[in-house]
């Protein structure tokens, strides 16, 4: 994230203005003091007064730059005591008197600046001292298992000081009214950025004797840090913490460009340090990918994917499926904050590996797919009647019908009585309650009549924040599922036919099912793909969406458009799916070529540090609009897992081979 991403070259003067009038009294007391004073070069700092120009646009450039410059002088005072007590400088007291001359400067300056309101912004800098000093004062007496707000209150109190620049604007500008409001989006942006520094300092400080929030979590004399927050669930909590206090400094950013692009860049690096740190950290690479030859890279690959399986289901862990959140008080929830699900992503994955008879090579343990039905008897809601909650200790969110769509279809492979017996109970339940008049089936299982304290607390809950919801690919997931237990389907051909009459209804004129918890289209499109095909006698819907997903790709089997790799995966499985239809045969060099060249882009793909392939967004948490200068700016936060991405992966490859036979890796 570089200071050029955020302001244009005008601007970028302005700082380079500020560093050097700021070097005149740095060299000064340098001089006068005989001591070097470390020049930290240009960075944010030099820019505060760029970053809040639009809410404040009488302060000239001028008035910009020594604002900055006098700004800088009064924190370089402060942050060097705020080193000392941290153990993080060198500087002897000589040094530390030395920079007291730079708060004089400082406040000699401001003076003149803001004459006659000088009075006016004192006051207000007492406040931000205030805050200030308390947060050094709790940080020193801090023993640890402090609770969160304990440490928000430090980790904003730290950065106080830095609200000087946009108060100085709003007094020069006497427009003090919007200053609580960039105070706030200020609070919020501090607290999420020390978070960060907490996470990347946890071994220094540690070995400072500092306590944070996260060191609170974990054992510190364990130098397993980061596995041991891993395991904790705690990864995913720190990030989703960032980025509420991010969403929320982003709400209050006002008219301010520079501030916004800020917060947003800063947002943007945290979210790519996540999707690094769950994609590679915690999965050791095992065989080096050869990706001079197709067929030995997917054999490597292949075989990292038993490896990890092999080792993890042993060690009880499967920690990389994991879906890790916090669900804020502030946001209304009473449940606990911190909360973890794998139950749907798990049983996903799962029958990805039994669809390609992928089985462990560990004879001597027990199956990962009997060792996972245990687990889901013991993960079915205890909170509702029956069913199982993507969280399943989250009291707001009911059971769905799309992790039971998962859970049909895997039951009904390892045909264990007494999941059965549950599954059972489930798809009557559906039935009784969960069917619309359009033929929709509702998303969350609830109760139309009868409802439980808890039913009506989730549906109430599901209004203001999901909807009470129908969602294509939900509905289709449930039909094709259905269609496993052939002794029902008899008995629910209505049922069948109408939901497949409102998954038409639902279709998108470019052929596609756009998914409503699922990134991309082709999710939605693949689920219904494998829906039709089962119950569209005529042939006519499946045969236009092979019509239609073929049209993405050039006759050179390349996608027209870049597709992100989730994406890309569905559409090769919908073009499998539909291979062997007599429609399918005009097309049949066309299908050959794109599979060609997917074993191509998979080994291009394929990580050479950890062995498999990367992750890539399959799920949607959130969809954040924020509109600044009225420009809408969209944030996708989502989950993904490079367990899944390589499975649906491997997947293609298992059923490519099948159809090309043995030179399925040849190079076009």
């Amino acid at each position: 994230m570089s200071l050029k991403d955020i302001f244009n070259e005008e601007e970028m003067k302005i700082g380079s203005k500020v560093h050097q009038k700021l070097q005149l009294y740095i060299d000064k007391y340098s001089s006068l003091f005989n001591i070097d004073i470390e020049d930290i070069g240009l960075n944010a700092y030099y820019m505060y007064p760029c970053m809040f120009k639009d809410d404040f646009v009488d302060i000239s450039d001028e008035e910009k730059i020594d604002l900055a410059v006098f700004g800088i002088l009064y924190y370089k005072y402060i942050i060097t005591f705020d080193q000392k007590l941290d153990n993080e400088t060198t500087a002897d007291t000589w040094g530390l008197f030395c920079r007291s001359f730079f708060a004089q400067e400082a406040i000699k300056g401001l003076s003149k600046f803001l004459y006659p309101n000088e009075e006016e912004y004192f006051n207000i800098m007492d406040n931000y001292v205030s805050e200030y000093v308390n947060a050094i004062k709790l940080e020193e007496n801090c023993t640890g298992n402090s609770g969160y707000e304990y440490y928000a209150t430090i980790m904003r109190g730290k950065s106080a000081i830095a609200k000087c620049f946009a108060a100085a604007m709003a007094v020069k500008s006497k427009k003090t009214e919007v200053l609580d409001r960039l105070d706030k989006s200020q609070d919020y942006f501090y607290e999420a950025f020390q978070l960060f520094d907490d996470f990347k300092d946890l071994k220094h400080d540690i070995s400072i004797g500092k306590h944070t929030w996260i060191i609170d979590n974990i054992d510190s004399s364990n130098e397993k840090l980061y596995t041991q927050l891993y395991k904790k669930n705690m990864i995913e909590v720190i990030f989703q913490k960032i980025n509420y206090n991010c969403d929320k400094a982003l709400a209050l950013a006002g008219k301010s460009k520079g501030w916004f692009k800020n917060i947003c860049l800063f947002k943007t690096k945290i979210q790519m340090i996540y999707i690094d740190i769950m994609s590679k950290k915690f999965i050791p690479s095992r065989i080096s990918i050869n990706k001079d030859n197709n067929k030995l890279s997917l054999n490597s690959l292949e075989e990292n994917m038993r490896s990890y399986l092999k080792d993890d289901y042993i060690n009880n862990e499967f920690i990389q499926i994991y879906h890790n959140m916090s669900f804020l008080k502030e946001e209304g929830y009473i449940s606990e904050e911190n909360q973890s699900g794998d139950t749907f992503s798990r049983t996903f994955l799962l029958n990805i590996l039994r669809e390609c008879d992928f089985q462990s090579n560990n004879k001597k343990e027990v199956s990962m797919y009997s060792k996972w039905v245990e687990e889901l008897l013991k993960k079915e809601t205890k909170i509702f009647k029956c069913g199982w909650s993507y969280f399943p200790e989250l009291k707001e969110l009911s059971p769905d019908i799309d992790t039971l769509s998962e859970i049909m279809r895997f039951s009904y492979a390892v045909n264990d009585d007494r999941l059965n017996e549950r599954i059972n109970e489930c798809i009557k339940f559906v039935i009784n309650n969960c069917i619309n008049l359009d033929g929709s089936i509702d998303t969350w299982m609830l109760s139309k009549d009868n409802a439980s304290e808890a039913e009506k607390y989730a549906r109430e809950f599901a209004k203001k924040r999901w909807k009470i919801r129908q969602d294509p690919e939900v509905t289709a997931n449930f039909l094709y599922s259905l269609s496993f237990y052939k002794d029902k389907v008899k008995d629910y051909e209505r049922i069948i036919e109408k939901g497949l009459k409102y998954l038409l209804e639902c279709r998108s004129e470019n052929g596609f099912w756009s998914s409503s918890w699922y990134c991309g289209d082709m999710y939605g499109t693949y689920v219904c793909t494998r829906c039709f095909k089962e119950f569209d006698e005529t042939g006519e819907v499946i045969n236009s969406i092979l019509t239609a997903v073929l049209s993405v790709f050039s006759d050179n089997g390349r996608c027209k458009e870049e597709m992100p790799l989730t994406d890309y995966l569905f559409a090769i499985l919908i073009i499998i799916e539909l291979y062997n239809l007599e429609y399918s045969e005009k097309y049949k060099d066309k299908m050959v070529l794109i599979f060609r060249r997917f074993i191509e882009r998979i080994n291009i793909e394929i990580d050479n540090e950890i062995g498999f392939l990367p992750s890539s967004a399959f799920i949607k948490v959130a969809e954040i609009v924020y509109k600044n200068n009225d420009k809408e700016y969209k944030y996708d936060l989502t989950y993904e897992s490079i367990l899944i991405t390589t499975a649906l992966g491997l997947k293609c490859c298992n059923r490519i081979r099948m159809i090309l036979g043995e030179d399925y890796g040849e190079k076009i």
